[in-house]
């Protein structure tokens, strides 16, 4: 197996491991299954990751001017909508207080 790194620019949520800890194994699942999430460390034992719109990927040698970026508003609302479909209704104030924008670098 090989280890593969990449950088990512995104728009979302970090999601800790104390919050996946209270997740249902099906929950569990359909957040590592989602689109929308971004492991940190896929070698690691934390889950720890990034859930939200991945705006821009960069692998090895890569540069990127970071622009202006517009956000869809369909994919924002599908991606809210799972997230919310995950984490329950009662996390709805996170969505207005957590979401930002994210540098991250993942290791898998």
């Amino acid at each position: 197996m090989s280890i593969s790194y990449r950088a990512f620019y995104g728009y979302g949520f970090e999601i800790t491991d104390e919050q996946i800890s209270t997740l249902s194994p099906e929950k569990f699942d359909e957040l590592m299954d989602s689109e929308y999430t971004q492991q940190i460390n896929g070698w690691g034992d934390s889950y720890r990751c990034f859930f939200g719109l991945n705006l821009i990927s960069m692998g090895d040698g890569e540069l990127h001017k970071i622009p202006t970026l517009f956000i869809d508003d369909n994919e924002l609302k599908n991606m809210l909508k799972e997230y919310l479909n995950i984490f329950g209704e009662e996390a709805f104030s996170e969505v207005t207080d957590n979401i930002n924008y994210y540098v991250g670098f993942s290791v898998m």
